[in-house]
């Protein structure tokens, strides 16, 4: 049967339901825009960043999947990862250089077209820091104003009505010289959703067809999970720019050689296809791929609602650019141990391949003799004085008291934003030498610290170490107010807040109520849940459920880890997360899940080779009888492909 033509495709679109739109950098490469993709911006800041007497083609490496037949799919470096380590490792803390993905002022014709469909009322969601949807808007619709949204608090929890205001939903953050750093730091930093933009995105993914421009899909911390797990009775088009002949591809055709048995194996567009047509997420014929020009795709759009339109004649020739990321790096500190943490942290999830061991150990070695020379910084030095005090054995008595001292000396030279964390450290300190009264004290002062001045991530950093010394229960970050849609479906809140309250009694959690909902609420404004989850990996462990209600939300938050883990190519953490999801299995009586996920862990350890995980299939053997060896050779087909 032929393919559908362009118009076949669109006329649905713009005959039955509401539009909206998501694109990406994508749309802003083209001229006079020519901004750099998300590959090219990635291996300019690794490039720049990276210290000379490092091996620098291992660090560009990491921009793809290593070159050997077993690699899980996401073992390459995500924006959001970049940006975390950037920002955390010190280089760049205010991350001055996305003022390189937005320095442009002259639109091309996809924003212009955007622009159009705008005015016409679609949805236009983007995850470009640019402003040149604006610039075009402005130039295209005169004195018409269009409502930007970049904060969090900004975005409301259901689609906008047909009626509103033009609005243009900027879901990472929009460029520094607009206003919203902040804002734009925090999107940038998120390794999942909000829950205000989560809800907001599912509800526009419900109610409205869904056109995908400029968007290549490996953006698989935040987006990429709530466009593949909804299910959605509208149109979903996803457009890949190419200048060749047009090609239209749907349903089952998207991914004609896929051998994945769970969408766990894919990643990015690959997972969004194979959980709408293999998982009937849309219905059948409901999501189509076009290779295509995107402009060519946009025109057609735009044209339907506006027959009319024009696209405004240029503002004279563009200005010449230089090499945006060559002048952001002349402004970055030229020695110290910031750039040698940045690649160790890089680097860090692949150091189990002997490539990669070798590139971390390298910079691990410069880091402590440059964080102790004179040239450090003092964030600098309380780092390695974070690194002695965790390296310490449990009656090192002496050297606690010199980390004590060190950071003592510290605190009058550190910056206000620091401070909280130095404190962080002293509570540390404090609780493991003085005791429950003394620690929770130093505890209150760090957190004040940070909450006074709005320092978020610092704060809830503080407070996930408190709880860890103050003792972690299963189910006291429990609140219905912070869990999944799907939980709820299954689980009652009354329900939930009953085991909740039951659980921190019999455990005599030393946390307090307040601030254990201040944490869950952090996580959920900052996008880091994941590491609430991760702390209770431990207990995930020995969980055993007869009633089932519980079992499900321990099974969903464990699914979700592996995910996290799977999307930041974090192969040692799935592996960690499988183990869970095995023994939740086998205390839920579902021994065949639990041997699929036995085998996924020793199919793991085929390339980590970590012992405790070998200890952990203990119950393998007993169990490996309920799965027979057709599907363990599709098991592994599903993991590692056909390149074994």
């Amino acid at each position: 049967m032929p393919s559908p033509s362009l118009s076949d495709v669109i006329h649905p679109l713009t005959t039955s339901g509401r539009l909206a739109l998501l694109v990406g950098a994508g749309i802003s490469l083209d001229s006079p825009s020519n901004l750099m993709d998300g590959g090219s911006f990635t291996r300019g800041v690794i490039h720049h960043v990276c210290p000379a007497d490092l091996d620098r083609d291992t660090a560009l490496s990491l921009l793809r999947l290593p070159d050997c037949p077993l690699r899980r799919p996401g073992e390459y470096i995500r924006f959001e990862t970049l940006m975390m380590s950037l920002s955390q490792e010190r280089v760049d803390a205010d991350l001055k250089v996305l003022a390189s993905l937005g320095e442009s002022r002259e639109p091309n014709r996809n924003h212009y077209l955007l622009a159009a469909l705008l005015a016409a009322g679609a949805i236009v969601m983007t995850t470009n820091f640019d402003c040149l949807i604006e610039i075009a808007f402005a130039r295209l619709h005169g004195g018409r104003k269009l409502r930007v949204v970049s904060a969090d608090a900004d975005f409301p929890t259901q689609a906008p009505p047909q009626s509103a205001e033009p609005t243009l939903w900027k879901l990472h953050g929009s460029s520094p010289d607009d206003g919203s750093v902040q804002a734009t730091i925090t999107a940038v930093l998120a390794t999942s959703m909000t829950i205000r933009k989560r809800s907001f995105l599912k509800d526009t993914l419900r109610t409205c067809h869904l056109v995908i421009a400029g968007y290549s899909g490996s953006d698989d911390l935040d987006l990429n999970p709530v466009i593949a797990d909804i299910d959605s009775p509208q149109r979903l088009l996803w457009i890949q720019h190419s200048s060749g002949p047009v090609r239209v591809v749907q349903d089952r055709a998207l991914l004609p050689n896929c051998a994945a048995l769970s969408d766990r194996d894919l990643i990015g567009r690959d997972r969004v296809f194979f959980m709408a047509t293999r998982r009937g997420k849309r219905p059948a014929g409901a999501v189509l791929y076009v290779e295509a020009p995107t402009s060519t795709v946009l025109d057609i759009l735009a044209r339907r609602y506006d027959p009319s339109f024009t696209e405004p004649a240029a503002e004279g020739p563009p200005p010449a650019r230089g090499d945006t990321l060559a002048a952001w790096a002349k402004g970055l500190p030229s020695t110290g141990s910031a750039p040698y943490s940045f690649i160790a942290f890089l680097a860090g999830n692949g150091a189990f391949r002997p490539r990669m061991r070798r590139l971390v150990e390298a910079a691990q070695q410069r880091i402590p003799v440059l964080r102790r020379s004179p040239i450090a910084t003092p964030m600098q030095k309380l780092s390695q004085a974070i690194e002695d005090f965790n390296a310490l054995s449990e009656h090192d008595h002496s050297g606690a008291r010199l980390v004590r001292e060190t950071v003592l000396a510290l605190l009058p030279t550190l910056a206000r934003e620091d401070l909280g964390t130095a404190h962080r450290l002293l509570a540390c300190m404090d609780w493991n030498e003085s005791g429950q009264g003394a620690g929770e004290a130093s505890f209150r002062r760090a957190v004040l610290l940070d909450r006074e001045i709005g320092n978020l991530r610092p704060e809830f950093h503080t407070l996930n170490t408190w709880r860890d010394f103050a003792g972690l229960t299963q189910w006291d970050d429990l609140f219905p107010q912070f869990l999944s849609e799907e939980v709820l479906n299954h689980v009652s809140p009354d329900y939930i807040e009953r085991q909740r309250a039951q659980a921190r009694r019999l455990s005599g959690t030393l946390f307090p109520e307040p601030e254990l909902f201040r944490l869950n609420e952090l996580a959920a404004m900052t996008g880091l849940l994941p590491a609430l989850w991760t702390s209770a990996l431990l207990s995930l462990h020995n969980f055993v459920d007869a009633e089932g209600q519980l079992g499900f939300i321990a099974l969903d938050r464990g699914e979700r880890l592996v995910r996290f883990a799977v999307d930041m190519g974090d192969v040692e953490g799935e592996a960690q997360a499988t183990v869970a999801m095995g023994r939740l299995y086998a205390g839920v009586e579902q021994p065949q899940l639990a041997a699929t996920e036995f085998r996924r862990v020793a199919e793991l350890n085929r390339v980590l080779q970590r012992p405790y995980l070998e200890e952990a299939l203990y119950a393998l053997p007993a169990m490996d009888a309920d799965l027979n060896s057709p599907t363990r050779e599709e098991l592994r087909n599903s993991m590692w492909g056909s390149a074994e």
